[in-house]
């Protein structure tokens, strides 16, 4: 399945790597927290319903909302995407997939990533 995303969003691998590699991301202390998502990113509504046609039989499920008028699907994979650069980060479980915005003009491809903390910041929680 990791070739099939891969073909289909680009090459998150790299992508990856290089945001973490940032001299600002190598400040952060990320023993207690773990990616969530990578956000792909779409220039037109045909290739925000191409990608999520072919990612939706690659999901355990999915679900999609609107956010300031435009469609947006997170999309739980099967099989977590499997990260070979990172040593701290070894998988993301899921992709966010965003529509384009009206009037703003973006290429198809990889925006960010999300992240989690796997503790509570608030003591008794």
């Amino acid at each position: 399945m990791t070739d099939a995303v891969k073909d289909l969003i680009g090459d998150y691998d790299t992508f990856c790597e290089t945001l973490l590699q940032h001299p600002l991301m190598t400040a952060i202390a990320w023993e207690h927290i773990a990616l969530s998502h990578l956000c792909v990113r779409t220039e037109a509504y045909d290739d925000y319903h191409r990608i999520l046609d072919t990612l939706v039989p690659l999901s355990a499920c999915w679900s999609e909302h609107e956010h300031n008028g435009r469609p947006i699907a997170v999309v739980l994979l099967r099989e977590d995407l499997v990260l070979s650069c990172a040593v701290q980060f070894q998988t993301i479980p899921c992709i966010e997939l965003t529509a384009p915005k009206d009037g703003v003009t973006y290429k198809t491809g990889l925006e960010h990533i999300g992240a989690r903390t796997c503790v509570s910041f608030f003591q008794g929680t």
